[in-house]
């Protein structure tokens, strides 16, 4: 019963959030092209103090990307970004290693 409970008041607060969320999430969308990193960091965080200040709810650690992308498609990234690092370290590891000689 507990657990019930406790799924309940968490879907809550997720429906409670979910407009603030929505409202980071569009704007991020809509800088996320022109701008760097940087500048929508901070237009994130100005967003943020602007929806405190007006008392709009949202959830102060939300991962955007989390929020725009499937889990199966991170988890192909994580995974072709893997195999690129390695591939970079086997090429530096080798370029060494050519110097060497």
């Amino acid at each position: 019963m507990l657990y019930g409970v406790r799924s309940v008041l968490r879907v809550q607060m997720i429906c409670y959030r979910l407009v603030g969320d929505v409202l980071l999430c569009t704007g991020f969308l809509s800088y996320s092209g022109p701008f760097n990193q940087e500048f929508r960091n901070k237009l994130i965080s100005n967003w943020q103090k602007e929806m405190y200040q007006r008392r709009i709810p949202f959830t102060n650690d939300l991962n955007l990307i989390n929020m725009l992308v499937d889990n199966a498609t991170v988890s192909k990234y994580e995974y072709h970004k893997g195999c690129i690092l390695r591939l970079i370290l086997e090429l530096l590891s080798f370029s060494k290693t050519m110097n060497r000689s």
